[in-house]
């Protein structure tokens, strides 16, 4: 029986809403971990932009039109390392301008995409103290196929 070793990599950061200062922080994660043995790296929700729904919107790509600054960043990332790339979620452009989806991605060796997935159950929650978090309100879900 033939076995063999995959290392992974779960990266953590802690995103704001600088898109740039973000991927070049994953940039610097996935490198190192990439180094380290890693062929698998997974980076969290929200890994380039975590900021307010304006910012949001404003930042949202369309996977139709992979020249966005994010999904060439993270293809770029894949390529360069060798490695595959789930990119946990990020900002896609849904039809709905004001809420777009939470998409995670998932890149290849070679730069390309390999597939992707809405988020489906969003995070909605009225806590005891008061507090209410609602990602529904700026967020689409996603769509069982």
């Amino acid at each position: 029986m033939n076995t063999e070793t995959l290392r992974v990599a779960a990266v953590q950061l802690q995103s704001q809403d600088d898109v740039a200062q973000n991927l070049e922080e994953c940039r610097k994660l996935v490198n190192a971990a990439s180094r380290d043995g890693a062929r698998l790296i997974v980076l969290p929700e929200n890994f380039g932009y975590f900021g307010d729904n304006d910012g949001k919107q404003a930042v949202a790509e369309r996977i139709a039109d992979p020249g966005g600054p994010i999904q060439l960043a993270l293809s770029d990332m894949a390529r360069g390392a060798e490695i595959y790339l789930v990119a946990g979620g990020y900002p896609e452009a849904s039809a709905e301008a004001t809420r777009p989806f939470n998409t995670a991605l998932v890149f290849g060796p070679d730069g390309g995409l390999v597939d992707s997935y809405r988020k489906i159950h969003l995070f909605d929650v009225a806590l005891q103290d008061g507090t209410s978090l609602s990602e529904s309100s700026g967020t689409t879900g996603g769509a069982i196929d």
